[in-house]
């Protein structure tokens, strides 16, 4: 909902009390001039929708963002998406960390709240971020691939290499999105096979060179 108009934002106003009719959670995010953080732009607010648990499985939640997009280069990173309120557990990020997780943990290594400064590397040479951050954005919209499906191949790279951000990122992405547990744990098998794959074929390097030596 981009378009900031009276009628638009009556719909937008009225997700609440629809959601509550059909017995579905809903926690409000933004507004009143708190602008709401998704990767590198903003909107104006957003409404969390949280389906009932059906036939034993609970759907995704549903993201349904007000106001224009703003691209905001100097930040990355997400405001963390509030928990369901017919759970009560603590919230996990929408699409990574960002900009409401001062209160994480410390301790470890990878700060989950590190995420959310990710546009801070355009505080020096911000034309190569910008040119980095338009070039990413880009990467990511509906082509060739759909967008889930590039999510997904972003978490099974993530795996491969090992990034914790981005496997954070990613399995929110990939999971609003509409991607199913099964998807994302076939993805990571998918990673493993290549990176077990790609070490075991080196096999054949070790017995060239015993073969060499006479061995």
């Amino acid at each position: 909902m981009r378009a900031e108009t009276p009628d638009v934002k009556a719909v937008f106003d009225a997700v609440p009390q629809r959601a509550r009719e059909l017995g579905w959670g809903t926690v409000p995010q933004g507004g009143d001039g708190k602008l709401v953080y998704c990767c590198h732009v903003t909107v104006s607010a957003k409404h969390w929708v949280y389906p009932p648990e059906a036939q034993g499985r609970r759907p995704p939640c549903i993201e349904i963002a007000y106001g224009p997009l703003a691209v905001q280069s100097g930040k990355s990173g997400c405001d963390l998406r509030p928990s369901d309120p017919a759970l009560g557990l603590g919230a996990p990020p929408a699409c990574g960390a960002g900009a409401s997780s001062g209160d994480e943990p410390s301790g470890g290594y990878y700060q989950r709240a590190d995420l959310g400064k990710f546009g801070e590397i355009g505080n020096n040479r911000k034309d190569l971020a910008d040119k980095f951050f338009g070039w990413y954005t880009a990467v990511f919209e509906d082509g060739a691939l759909e967008a889930k499906q590039k999510s997904l191949i972003a978490l099974a790279v993530a795996h491969a290499v090992q990034c914790p951000y981005c496997i954070d990122a990613y399995t929110n992405d990939a999971t609003a999105k509409g991607a199913t547990l099964d998807q994302l744990t076939e993805v990571v098998h998918v990673a493993a096979a290549i990176r077990g794959g790609a070490s075991l074929v080196h096999g054949v390097q070790m017995r060239g060179h015993v073969h060499d030596k006479g061995h």
